[in-house]
């Protein structure tokens, strides 16, 4: 198996990625994913296509706070499409503020202003067509009108509004603070995930393999530069490297905040100095990370801030840990 780009993730960004980078006929894409894929909408699983409430039965099982006994769930889809294909499909936009903080705090390209047209080019709004919102883009985006809420929604809404709360009808008009129905990613009752939308449009194409049930225990690296991946039963991929000067233009890791620092971690020193160049202090140094057997060492790995600060141990179903930021107010760094 060999190929240009490797996605490592089918979740919400992994799918939108395979699909873009996909578009390029020249290019050849393979997206892994651990969990299941469904490329046919009958055989979609009832709880995922049913956009009237979230589902956690396609899940890791990652808890948080084990140690302090509360056993806090912490859902992370294991299906094509991510927690897309399992949330509760609200698209409510950050504040602009924050994306402006952002680039305050040295991100240049993140302003609200420079996210917007991303957000537009996404989302085909049935509501709203004006300055703020996109009509053409492979996302759906609709809010309930009246008619459709529930009796305790409407006596909520009554409710708020009796007591002063502003009534909004969109909620990412920027600048709006007040109660109204929720942008929500669902069409006709079924859940728009990014593998119905973007993955979908794409199946059809020669150059893009999807390859599910896959588990990726390392990225496998050339010096400084990943070359392909190692599945968790040992198989490498690409198999077959192309010579070095031909190697693999990108692979791309989009697994989810989680996964991502446990894969990273897992892939020993060969990711070390990578690391380096974007501050944090590697806790890859350790060879035991990449000899032997991996899939045991993989259970609970320290994961690492930028800062270079310990933040507990990688939520996991055998050592899970999850401190929570706490925010030192908006737009600002958050502190563990």
């Amino acid at each position: 198996m060999t190929c240009d780009v490797v996605v490592v993730g089918g979740g919400s960004a992994g799918c939108v990625l395979a699909s873009r980078l996909s578009e390029d006929s020249d290019r050849k894409v393979l997206l892994v994913e651990a969990g299941p894929d469904h490329p046919d909408l009958t055989t979609l699983p009832a709880d995922v296509f049913d956009a009237s409430e979230p589902t956690v039965e396609h899940d890791w099982g990652y808890t948080a706070d084990k140690e302090l006994d509360r056993g806090i769930s912490v859902p992370r889809a294991r299906i094509t499409g991510g927690c897309s294909a399992t949330n509760a499909c609200f698209a409510q936009r950050g504040a602009p503020e924050d994306y402006d903080g952002w680039v305050a705090l040295g991100n240049p390209g993140w302003a609200f202003q420079d996210v917007l047209d991303d957000f537009r080019r996404l989302e085909s709004d049935a509501d709203f067509t004006d300055q703020w919102h996109g009509s053409g883009g492979p996302v759906p985006i609709r809010r309930h009108p009246r008619p459709e809420l529930n009796a305790v929604q409407v006596a909520f809404l009554d409710g708020a509004t009796a007591l002063g709360h502003q009534y909004v009808d969109d909620h990412n008009l920027p600048g709006v603070v007040g109660v109204g129905p929720s942008p929500r990613t669902a069409r006709d009752g079924m859940r728009m995930s990014t593998a119905v939308t973007y993955l979908a449009q794409a199946r059809g194409r020669p150059n893009l393999t999807i390859l599910p049930d896959t588990t990726v225990a390392t990225v496998e690296c050339t010096g400084t530069r990943a070359t392909g991946i190692r599945l968790l039963d040992g198989t490498p991929v690409p198999q077959g490297l192309p010579r070095p000067r031909e190697g693999l233009k990108a692979v791309p890791r989009v697994h989810s905040s989680l996964s991502k620092s446990r894969r990273l971690h897992c892939s020993g020193p060969r990711l070390n100095e990578e690391l380096k160049v974007s501050g944090p202090s590697s806790s890859l140094s350790d060879p035991k990370w990449s000899s032997g057997d991996e899939t045991d060492r993989c259970r609970g790995p320290r994961a690492v801030h930028p800062r270079g600060e310990s933040i507990g141990t990688l939520p996991g179903r055998g050592n899970p840990l999850i401190r929570r930021p706490r925010s030192e107010g908006r737009g600002q760094k958050r502190t563990w």
